[in-house]
């Protein structure tokens, strides 16, 4: 293990009385619309204490984390074993997800959002947009790629310690397919560098399809690939540090949409049905495909 697997949020509310926003971050390569709403479900009480309105979770995508959608686990006993165990109505389900490392997730999250919301103080919000497109790259074409890179800090009127999120779109892919280390990857590094300037850190992942990292004429040479993925984030940190952030007015608006989304890859359908991944699926239309 090389580095922690976290799990940060930050609340937002404009002081109009419309409500508090969270927006919470795990490092792990996805997260099921199924545990969000778990987390979201075991928080009910306290939305309606605390009056927060909207519970958004999303994932840095660090593929070198732990296993949290399940289709790296031992997927060959699984086709063997977990069908009959559904036929069954067992819940011993094969799957590369252990359920002890979810719900101490799970419990961490809760535990995190509710620090968020509680900690907050009145203060300033400022933000920058930078041209990143010297930390990116295309790995198939056409080239296209989000190369901006936003940042947003909460600056205390209190003088305590500032909170910077930043936005960026690159895989964290950068350990390889055959790596045994786990690690947050990049977003990890960049905002450890941030954090040592005396601010707290958060990183969201962008539109990244197939924007691969960039690490040539970004870290120095004759480094090992671990070191060198660490300079990385590292470089990424220190360039954001140097926005020229401006005052953000505050209104803050959320509205959000369920979307369900037809299954056409048969080999993700097979998995969601002997509960390999444990996505919620609904009966489809007259060709039997499902919704997720």
């Amino acid at each position: 293990v090389l580095d922690d697997q976290m799990i940060r949020a930050v609340a937002l509310s404009d002081g109009s009385g419309r409500g508090i926003a969270v927006f919470a971050v795990i490092d792990c390569v996805g997260i099921s619309n199924h545990d969000v709403n778990d987390i979201r479900n075991r928080l009910i009480d306290d939305c309606r204490e605390n009056h927060i309105v909207s519970i958004n979770i999303s994932a840095t995508h660090s593929h070198s984390c732990i296993d949290t959608m399940g289709v790296w686990g031992e997927l060959t006993t699984a086709l063997k074993v977990n069908p009959r165990k559904v036929k069954r109505e067992e819940t011993d389900f094969v799957s590369g997800r252990n359920e002890a490392f979810m719900e101490n997730l799970k419990t961490t999250a809760c535990r995190v959002i509710l620090n968020a919301v509680r900690s907050r103080k009145p203060g300033v919000l400022s933000h920058c947009t930078q041209d990143g497109s010297r930390f990116v790259r295309d790995k198939r074409p056409p080239e296209v790629m989000m190369t901006e890179i936003h940042s947003f800090l909460f600056t205390p009127d209190d003088g305590s310690r500032a909170t910077r999120a930043v936005i960026m779109a690159a895989h964290p892919t950068q350990f390889g397919g055959n790596n045994k280390i786990v690690s947050a990857d990049y977003p990890y590094y960049l905002c450890e560098e941030i954090e040592k300037s005396g601010e707290n850190a958060i990183f969201f992942q962008g539109a990244q399809l197939a924007i691969a990292t960039e690490r040539s004429g970004n870290v120095p040479d004759g480094l090992s690939r671990t070191e060198s993925i660490q300079e990385y984030g590292r470089a990424v940190g220190k360039f954001c540090l140097e926005a020229n952030m401006q005052p953000v007015e505050p209104i803050l608006n959320i509205t959000g949409k369920k979307i369900l989304i037809k299954i056409t890859n048969k080999i993700f359908n097979l998995l969601a049905k002997i509960q390999v991944i444990n996505n919620d699926i609904l009966a489809g239309d007259d060709s039997g495909s499902l919704l997720i």
